[in-house]
């Protein structure tokens, strides 16, 4: 099995040094040396003379905001010229020159496909709440001094108002001792 020239050419432009520079996220086959080379950035490479409807079709989304990235997978026939099956991240699939007896079996993928992509959806919704929501945990945790450092910064204050009272009552011979405990202060001041 050979690979065509240009798809070859493609993927050895996104290695450098034997890693992937840009990792191919879908790639087709088709006939008469045909391909789609789609990566993870969302760079877009064919060659479908034979496929005009999917060669437009992926002009037409390379001119949209989100179009390459829309692209969820499309699947070229090898054998038969301008035949493909398209999903998009909606869901949605398009296809065009199908055989009659696959283009029944498409269409009544279409709808479940389409329910599976939402139920998908909904389920990746919460998990993307929840690491927002332990982002913003580990945010508001570095905002907030720890119990160490609170305790440190009291014993600094305290060890000043200390040095205060000292100096105030050197001409005086008067003694003053107060003792604060740092639990009984946090208590004080609503900690825990």
């Amino acid at each position: 099995m050979s690979i065509p020239g240009g798809l070859l050419q493609a993927l050895q432009a996104r290695i450098k040094n034997g890693s992937w520079i840009d990792k191919p996220r879908i790639v087709a086959l088709g006939a008469d040396d045909g391909f789609l080379l789609i990566t993870e950035k969302n760079v877009a490479i064919w060659d479908l003379e034979t496929y005009k409807t999917v060669s437009d079709m992926l002009e037409f989304a390379r001119s949209q905001d989100r179009g390459i990235a829309d692209i969820h997978n499309i699947v070229l026939h090898a054998h038969r010229y301008g035949c493909y099956v398209a999903q998009s991240k909606t869901g949605a699939l398009l296809h065009g020159n199908l055989p009659p007896h696959q283009l029944a079996g498409v269409k009544s993928m279409a709808e479940p496909v389409m329910r599976d992509t939402e139920r998908a959806k909904e389920k990746e919704r919460p998990a993307r709440t929840l690491v927002q929501r332990r982002e913003s945990d580990r945010e508001s945790m570095q905002r907030r001094p720890s119990a160490l450092q609170e305790r440190a910064r009291i014993k600094r204050e305290w060890s000043d108002h200390k040095q205060q009272f000292t100096a105030q009552s050197k001409g005086l011979k008067l003694s003053l001792s107060v003792s604060f405990g740092v639990g009984g202060l946090a208590r004080m001041l609503g900690g825990s």
